[in-house]
This record gives structure tokens, C-alpha cells and sequence, in this order.
């Protein structure tokens, strides 16, 4: 292989590759083209992509016909309009790249063929009363796209089909109620008698002994069932050791 050829071949794998990318300004500065017209060198690096932060330049000059779109890109890229002298704002916006491979002379590189806004997404915008007008436009073939996805009911608001009833309970039939939270029965020990007891927290009189269902009773508490002593009333005398049944 000649050096020519692979001296092209390599600068044509160090491209940046084509695409539309994001960028910072870096830098800029006035000067002119070989023509000794005004242009504005532009610095840029990218912020994204497979070629994030490397440097590329794009030059716009002030030709009549050129005028309107150097212009364009320096407010893009922040420009407040006022003075050409000093661009006060130049640069403090991010922009969006489109980058494309040319040839000249046999050679190829990467050239900036659009500065864009970033929040432009179509080339030619609507204004506020373009959208009135669309919007007035489509109503027919709106009402019709309706028709067709979801019959005579509304869509709901997330484009989907709405539940029946409008998402209440069939007429006649109540909306069913959680189930309530089961209540502990304890047992507990108490003056030598063994006391049931429906609740949620743990029980206990005196040194009475406290056991929860399904524990096995020892056989000294054991006792008759007998209901629960009412507050303020003397405890029951202990039963004696004849008494307790085995």
C-alpha cells in the first residue's frame, strides 16, 4: 500500500462519525475566508455519542445569502441579538450537531452542516394558532379513531379502555369488606382457676400463671374454668390441693 492511501485511510478512521449530536461552544472567533469576507469561527465539543469530547469547527460567513443563517446560528447558541461587535450571550446554550462526511480534493472530513436548537424538533415549527387550526382540522378523524378503538365508550384518560361500570360495583352487590383481624384467646391462670379471654393483649393478674392457646397447661395451675373476676371484687380463695382435679 502507497502512503498516500493509507495516510487517507487512516484519517478517514479518526473521523467524527455523521449523525446529529450534542455540543458546547468552546470557543469563537472573527476573521475571513480566503475571499477576505467576514466569517465566524465556531469551536465545539461534543457532549454525546460514540465521539463525546472531542473537538470539531464549523465556520458560517456573512455573505448576503449566508447572512440570515449565521445569524440563526449564533441565536441558537445564545445570542441576545444586540450587537455583532460583542455577542454577548454567544455560546452559554447547547446546541445540537448535525455532522456530515464531505470530499474535496480526495480527501474526506467531517463538516457541521447544521447548528440547531435543541428544542426545535421539526425544521418548521407551528405557532399557538397553527395548533388551533390542526386541532379544529383533526376533530373529524379524532371523533372517527375514537369510534373505531373504543366503541361507544369513552377512553379513559390514559388512552386505555375504561372499566366497566366506570370502575363501581355492580348495582346490588356491596363492595367487599377486608377481613377483620383475628383476635388472640388467651388463658391465664389466676387464684388456681383458668380464665379464657378474647384479645389482643397479653393477660395477666397478679403471679397468676399466663398462657397463650395451644401451650401446654402444667398440671398445678390447672383449674375448672370459671369467669373472670369483676374489677374490685375480692379474689376467690385457692382452692385446696384435694380440690384439683388430675
Amino acid at each position: 500500500m502507497a502512503y498516500g492511501e493509507h495516510e487517507q485511510q487512516e484519517q478517514e478512521q479518526t473521523l467524527i462519525g455523521e449523525g446529529s449530536f450534542i455540543a458546547d461552544l468552546i470557543s469563537w472567533e472573527y476573521g475571513y475566508t480566503k475571499n477576505d469576507l467576514p466569517q465566524l469561527a465556531l469551536g465545539f465539543r461534543l457532549v454525546d455519542g460514540p465521539d463525546a469530547g472531542r473537538m470539531i469547527n464549523a465556520y458560517r460567513n456573512f455573505a448576503d445569502k449566508a447572512i440570515k443563517h449565521t445569524l440563526d446560528a449564533m441565536t441558537v447558541l445564545g445570542w441576545d441579538g444586540e450587537s455583532l461587535e460583542s455577542p454577548e450571550g454567544l455560546g452559554t446554550k447547547q446546541v445540537m450537531l448535525v455532522i456530515k462526511h464531505e470530499e474535496y480534493q480526495g480527501k474526506w472530513s467531517a463538516k457541521v452542516q447544521y447548528i440547531n436548537s435543541l428544542t426545535r424538533l421539526n425544521s418548521k415549527p407551528m405557532t399557538q394558532g397553527d395548533r388551533s387550526k390542526f386541532g379544529a382540522s383533526m376533530k373529524g378523524a379524532l371523533s372517527a379513531y375514537k369510534r373505531e378503538r373504543f366503541g361507544n365508550a369513552a377512553p379513559a384518560g390514559n388512552g386505555s379502555r375504561p372499566a366497566a361500570n366506570g370502575g363501581k360495583p355492580a348495582p346490588g352487590k356491596a363492595p367487599a369488606r377486608p377481613p377483620a383481624a383475628p383476635q388472640k384467646r388467651e388463658m391465664f391462670a389466676y387464684q388456681g382457676f383458668m380464665y379464657w379471654r378474647d384479645t389482643n393483649e397479653p393477660v395477666e393478674f397478679g403471679e397468676g400463671v399466663y398462657l397463650k392457646e395451644g401451650d401446654p397447661v402444667p398440671p398445678e395451675v390447672y383449674a375448672p374454668r370459671a369467669p373472670a373476676p369483676k374489677p374490685g371484687s375480692a379474689p376467690a380463695s385457692k382452692p385446696d390441693d384435694d380440690d384439683i382435679p388430675f
